[in-house]
């Protein structure tokens, strides 16, 4: 792994922790994203985050290096022409370690759902009002 792989990937993981951690902490949040936030969906929200967050400091730190060995082997026997042959342990990482690039990808699909519901949900609401806030006239 390069050093700016290393350094956007702390920043991305930081990123992440301090956003969901700023979102535990109501009164550090503007009052205008409080409006738009409930309290349900702000630790939900924050719950993924610092999750995300921590998983991917996880990964930068400890997995990449080993996966990044194994790939460089794999990629000299090919080089060399011949079939690379791995240890047992060796497939058991790569098979930790695509399982753990799995469950990241599945929270933050869930993430993503949870953050359209949201929005949907918002825009519900928002079209049963009355008076709408755009000034559209509705029924």
């Amino acid at each position: 792994m390069s050093w700016d792989q290393a350094v956007i990937g702390t920043l991305i993981a930081l990123a992440l922790i301090g956003l969901g951690g700023c979102l535990l902490l109501p009164s550090k949040l503007p009052s205008k994203l409080l409006l738009l936030l409930s309290p349900t969906f702000r630790v939900l929200y924050a719950g993924h985050l610092l999750l995300l967050g921590f998983m991917l400091a996880y990964a930068q730190f400890y997995l990449e290096n080993p996966a990044q060995s194994l790939a460089d082997l794999s990629d000299a026997a090919n080089n060399r022409g011949e079939k690379t042959v791995f240890t047992p342990e060796d497939l058991a990482f790569a098979a930790r370690w695509g399982a753990f690039w799995l469950a990241f990808m599945l929270f933050f699909i869930s993430f993503l759902c949870l953050a359209l519901w949201d929005v949907l949900s918002k825009a519900k609401k928002c079209f049963e009002v009355k008076n709408h806030p755009f000034g559209i006239p509705t029924k």
